[in-house]
């Protein structure tokens, strides 16, 4: 009688094998776009409530104070000691009170240099934003951001060329530690009125805008970037709109035909600049917004309202929405 012997299980060949190994590198690039995508649109919403913190941090100053901060100084009926940019100011009224109490000195001037600047703001970061380090410091240990204010709906200014709001800009001279509390600059003066200085309407003028974290044309990180307590120097400051009375904004001249001018047409945001640390003609250029997200860049509206503007828009009508009186409509791309 025969027995019959229990069958072996052939084991896979090269060739079998091979094919079961591209089958699923096919899978894995066909997945790891849509995983990207899901990442990105994550990180845009949570960007986008970052920006309405803002806007509502921001209103809640204005009915607080009865008018609304300057992009870089002190609040109005604040002796001139006192300074801080506006991302400073708005923090008691989205729950950072703690950080901001820790900017008083031990005379109660208040100075966003002091130990706040180190403290890191969650509300203040952009998930999409690659130049924002783990670390989310720069060299002199100054706190990141990824967002800044429109100088120009913050802070008081001035045509260069009346009815023309191409040139119009926040003026220079540049503050600096020895005269910033001598007098008040366009800059630093704020306390406009909402909606009393938005002829143009709160819900076409941008208040607060994206911006790289780390900037800076020469690659030197102590250059260009958006730092969030800082008070003078308007290439590390959280605000654009800020024209520099000489050619080049980080401090003074160093970066000539970097970065001025930065308004008009030449004030016009970048999407995904790089580098971001590097001179060249895509680098990332610290006096003008900036966006870590495809297809557009993310701005809050001095109504409060979050809303994405497409990098096809013509610079015209994004630095219409900049300025808030000029008086001219908004075009279509808007």
């Amino acid at each position: 009688m025969s027995r019959l012997l229990p069958s072996r299980r052939a084991a896979f060949t090269l060739i079998e094998l091979l094919v079961v190994i591209a089958i699923i590198a096919i899978l894995i690039g066909l997945l790891l776009p849509a995983v990207q995508k899901v990442r990105e649109a994550a990180a845009r919403v949570k960007c986008t409530n970052n920006l309405k913190q803002l806007g509502l941090a921001t209103h809640n100053y204005h009915d607080a104070s009865g008018g609304l901060p300057p992009a870089a100084g002190r609040p109005r009926g604040m002796s001139l000691d006192n300074i801080g940019p506006a991302t400073f100011w708005i923090l008691p009224y989205m729950e950072q009170d703690a950080v901001f109490r820790s900017a008083a000195n031990s005379t109660g001037i208040i100075d966003s240099g002091n130990v706040s600047k180190t403290f890191h703001i969650a509300t203040f970061i952009c998930p999409s934003d690659p130049s924002y380090s783990s670390s989310g410091n720069s060299p002199n240990n100054w706190a990141l951001a990824s967002y800044a204010c429109n100088a120009l709906a913050f802070s008081e200014f001035k045509y260069d060329t009346p009815g023309n709001y191409l040139t119009a800009y926040v003026h220079g001279p540049l503050m600096t530690s020895g005269n910033y509390n001598t007098k008040l600059f366009p800059i630093s003066t704020g306390g406009k009125k909402i909606p009393t200085d938005y002829p143009d309407g709160t819900s076409n003028t941008i208040f607060w805008t994206e911006k790289y974290a780390l900037c800076s044309p020469d690659g030197n990180e102590n250059d260009g970037g958006t730092q969030w307590a800082s008070r003078y120097e308007p290439q590390t400051s959280a605000y654009i709109g800020y024209g520099a009375a000489t050619s080049g904004l980080a401090y003074g001249t160093n970066q000539p035909g970097q970065q001025a001018p930065v308004y008009g047409l030449n004030g016009f945001f970048q999407v995904k600049p790089a580098p971001w640390l590097s001179a060249g003609g895509t680098a990332c250029k610290p006096g003008i917004a900036s966006t870590g997200h495809t297809g557009g860049i993310q701005v809050t509206l001095g109504d409060g309202s979050v809303r994405s503007c497409s990098a096809t828009m013509d610079p015209k009508t994004w630095w219409m929405a900049m300025v808030p009186d000029d008086g001219t409509p908004l075009p279509t791309d808007w």
